[in-house]
């Protein structure tokens, strides 16, 4: 199966990367002390809230393994070869570490010279109103574009749905059989947190609302149950009933059976493959499923649980894909190529713009005048650096920072970019200055920026030498460079790298 090939390379990739890093340990002889291993071990299980190790939490882990063929034993050699491996990183990565003070306050004031900068905004629902609406374009966009309007092959299915809600009477008696209900509904608040349950506001609930809401969801689980038991007693009776493979409706045992149990059949809403009927809440995978029916192979022979429904699934036919008429889909023509057109125009606006305010500010007038002059208003923008990680304040929702930040660090002071396409629309902006890195910036922020240089430098190092060792060890495959850098990052952010610290 290429789909399953597909989603198991990645994990056989990473099995590989993690064998040859145990494997150098041992060329590195590389010691973990017991001391280590509980230490990892503690920090995995910590609490969130005290960083206090959490022995409830890794009880609960280990008390699950046995039901995946794992033992204790098992997880603390992967503990102590995963403090190997931090050790391992921290001993490859040195050399990335190696950025003197002088290195690391040179790039700290480049990443942080701010840029005091413009804009002027083109929207493109500014242009609607201008563009030509006739017939002919309309049927001429539709005739160009038909690919974008086909509909794809797809498939309707037959069901009869079992909600939970209708064994909510039978849920409420097994729980209210419960014994220890009310201590296991406060085990489970205390297992969440205070914060786990929010109002419409977010703000949390009180313990006895949040209480109560964990009775209902105990509750609903219960009454899912019930679905499931009533919903394969259906599917066991409907499992011996013959298949007409030449039927015209290969739903046809699912429905007789149901109409003979007084029960209700729908057909559901044609449906793509990835994508799942909009009347049915089914799991994701569903559609991939329901596509592999056929009049041969109509019923999924496990009942479908959904998140408060529970159904009974046949094949009902096959739609193939088709060319919708231009009539039935007009509406969407015509809100698509009002917002093409208006995209080009907006777009003919701001290249025009861009190069009248060139000529302008050669010629000697400021930005805003320019901008004045041809009918549009300045946008000021925050001064912001080049680090990416910080935040652009105010800024337009038509813009987005890392393009704005990109393009405005690319100009010199007192230019204009061309025009930049954006969310509906696009901008022009105009570089005023760069601004250095006050002392007290650099003096507050320097140390953990060089901590982070250096960290980054790590992990850059420890990168290029696992791709050496993978290509050493003749291991290196398509896509093994992504997966060990994706490895790496993991590793590098991982809670534990405290050892880079050190």
């Amino acid at each position: 199966d290429n789909e399953v090939t597909r989603q198991l390379r990645p994990i056989e990739r990473e099995t590989r990367t993690r064998l040859l890093l145990i494997d150098r340990l041992q060329d590195y002889n590389i010691k973990v002390s017991e001391k280590d291993v509980a230490d990892w071990i503690a920090t995995v299980f910590q609490d969130r809230e005290t960083k206090q190790f959490h022995k409830e939490f890794y009880d609960r882990f280990v008390a699950q393994l046995p039901s995946k063929g794992l033992t204790a034993e098992d997880f603390r050699r992967y503990a102590e070869h995963q403090v190997g491996i931090m050790h391992l990183a921290s001993l490859a990565g040195a050399p990335g570490k190696l950025v003197t003070p002088q290195e690391a306050e040179q790039e700290f004031r480049h990443m942080h010279e701010k840029a005091v900068s413009e804009v002027v905004l083109f929207n493109s629902s500014n242009y609607f109103s201008k563009v030509d609406m006739s017939t002919n374009l309309l049927t001429r966009f539709y005739t160009n574009r038909a690919a974008n309007y086909r509909l794809p092959e797809r498939v309707q299915v037959s069901y009869v749905a079992f909600p939970a809600s209708n064994y909510y009477a039978q849920a409420e008696t097994h729980i209210a059989g419960i014994t220890n209900l009310a201590a296991e509904i406060d085990n489970e608040y205390a297992k969440r947190g205070p914060n786990f349950y929010t109002d419409t506001n977010g703000q949390p609930l009180s313990a006895e609302a949040a209480k109560a809401k964990i009775r209902d969801e105990l509750k609903h689980q219960s009454a899912l149950v019930e679905a499931r038991r009533a919903a394969i007693e259906f599917a066991t009776a409907l499992e011996p009933m013959p298949i007409k493979t030449n039927s015209p409706n290969p739903a046809e045992n699912l429905e007789n059976l149901a109409q003979a149990k007084n029960l209700r059949t729908h057909v559901s809403q044609p449906f793509a493959q990835g994508q799942e009927p909009t009347d049915m809440n089914v799991p994701s995978q569903f559609s991939r499923v329901a596509f592999n029916l056929s009049a041969e192979e109509p019923i999924i022979t496990e009942p479908v649980v959904g998140e408060d429904t529970v159904y009974v699934v046949a094949f009902k036919r096959r739609i193939p894909s088709e060319l919708p008429s231009f009539e039935s889909v007009k509406q969407q023509v015509v809100d698509d190529y009002r917002r093409s057109e208006a995209l080009r125009l907006c777009r003919e606006a701001g290249q025009a713009f861009a190069t009248s305010v060139t000529n302008a500010l050669a010629s000697g007038k400021s930005f805003e005048a320019a901008a004045q002059a041809a009918g549009y208003s300045v946008t000021k923008v925050p001064p912001f650096d080049r680090d990416p990680k910080s935040s652009v304040e105010n800024l337009p929702p038509q813009l987005d920072a890392s393009s704005l930040r990109a393009n405005v660090f690319d100009l010199t002071p007192g230019h204009a970019s061309s025009y930049i396409p954006a969310r509906e629309g696009g901008y022009v902006a105009y570089l005023e200055k760069l601004v250095p890195a006050s002392e007290e910036e650099t003096k507050k922020e320097l140390p953990q920026f060089v901590e982070e240089l250096r960290r980054r430098g790590a992990s850059e190092a420890f990168n290029h030498w696992l791709t050496k060792q993978m290509q050493l060890a003749n291991l290196t495959l398509q896509g093994d460079r992504n997966t060990a850098e994706d490895y790496v990052q993991r590793l590098f952010s991982y809670v534990s790298m405290q050892a880079f610290h050190g």
